[in-house]
């Protein structure tokens, strides 16, 4: 894949490393909370966790708002963007790197969890769906918890943890594609990115988030798989909506060569 060979390198391991304090710090915040499962280090269900709410707004989105533009530019500005006659094959690129940086945070944070779990309880166990687990002990009516453990299966909450987190990623790093096809500048990118995250409620766990959904992983969300589904359906719809604006974007959009190199306008 094209992309990765124009990540900057320095770029990579100053947010990488900024990207794991977060995440620490997320893992610490589920940790003050009754946690005794292996989710409750990935997802708690009040708050934190490797892929908690702020892992994903604080750490994912900084970085990728910083990174992508970089990516792009430094790949646009050089002579592959001549060698690549169909301009919307540089979108796919870029597209087909936000899938992979997707998937590669979505492992990081999935071993992070499982090592603070085996470390801080001794194991990697699924009380969930037990008396025993975080699930229950938060809940206010706790006679209706049997409708919830057919719900809390290993392979269930694997499923959606992973699921509903690639999507989220996925759809931050499609819109930080478009917002540097419209807004040109890395420091717009970057400001208005942050701007965006704010408005959108994604700093406030607990609320909806106009973009993102319903990131959060509360007990409420187990009761069914139709309260599962809607978030993943709303990830994939803001993913597909923006993948067909930024394509025609990118077919619209005129390269100029220049002594200095490649560039867009």
């Amino acid at each position: 894949m094209i992309d990765l060979k124009y990540m900057p390198k320095l770029w990579v391991l100053l947010l990488f490393g900024y990207f794991l304090l977060i995440m620490i710090l997320d893992i610490h915040q589920a940790r003050e909370f009754i946690s005794n499962s292996l989710f409750d280090f990935i997802v708690h269900p009040l708050s934190g966790g490797s892929a908690g709410t702020l892992t994903l707004f604080l750490g994912i989105y900084p970085v990728l708002a910083i990174l992508i533009p970089l990516i792009v530019d430094k790949m646009e500005n050089d002579m592959v963007v001549i060698r690549i006659r169909n301009k919307k094959e540089l979108f796919y690129q870029h597209f087909i790197f936000s899938i992979v940086i997707s998937a590669i945070f979505v492992i990081v944070m999935v071993l992070a969890g499982g090592m603070a779990s085996n470390l801080l309880t001794g194991s990697v166990k699924n009380l969930w769906p037990t008396e025993k687990g975080s699930i229950y002990f938060y809940l206010e009516n706790k006679t209706s918890f049997p409708i919830y453990i057919p719900q809390l299966t290993s392979f269930k909450v694997w499923l959606y943890i992973i699921s509903s987190r690639f999507l989220a990623i996925l759809s931050i790093a499609v819109l930080l594609i478009f917002f540097k096809l419209v807004l040109k500048k890395n420091s717009y990118v970057l400001l208005v990115s942050l701007l965006f995250l704010l408005g959108s409620g994604g700093l406030f766990p607990g609320h909806f988030h106009l973009f993102l959904g319903y990131i959060d992983i509360d007990p409420k969300l187990w009761i069914s798989p139709e309260h599962q589904l809607f978030p993943l359906v709303y990830h994939l719809f803001w993913i597909v909506l923006l993948f067909i604006l930024c394509q025609w974007l990118y077919k619209k959009r005129n390269f100029t060569i220049n002594k200095l190199g490649v560039k867009s306008c």
